[in-house]
């Protein structure tokens, strides 16, 4: 139960554009500045760090994932709008790089 709200707090605050980078990348100071007052409350410090540290790399490893296969998707519809792509990359790379 704890577990659960923790992360939906989590997953809330990293949303939020002021707890991100300029780059958009999530600045877990802030993530974390925001949530502890309340969860201080309620968890003692281990507990709430290593809650925080492992719902951290869950949303990290999800973000990835999806950026994974957002780039997975790139690269298909490019091949289904230039199926021969492959081939002509071949030749200029021997034609003209000499590789």
């Amino acid at each position: 139960m704890i577990y659960s709200a923790l992360e939906s707090t989590m997953r809330n605050a990293v949303e939020k554009t002021e707890n991100l980078n300029e780059d958009h990348s999530i600045n877990w100071n802030f993530v974390d500045a925001d949530m502890f007052p309340k969860w201080s409350v309620l968890l003692d410090g281990e507990t709430y760090t290593t809650m925080f540290d492992e719902i951290a790399d869950m949303i990290v490893a999800e973000r990835k994932e999806e950026a994974a296969a957002e780039n997975q998707l790139d690269i298909d519809s490019i091949l289904a709008q230039y199926p021969n792509a492959e081939q002509q990359l071949e030749v200029l790379k021997k034609d003209f790089l000499g590789m």
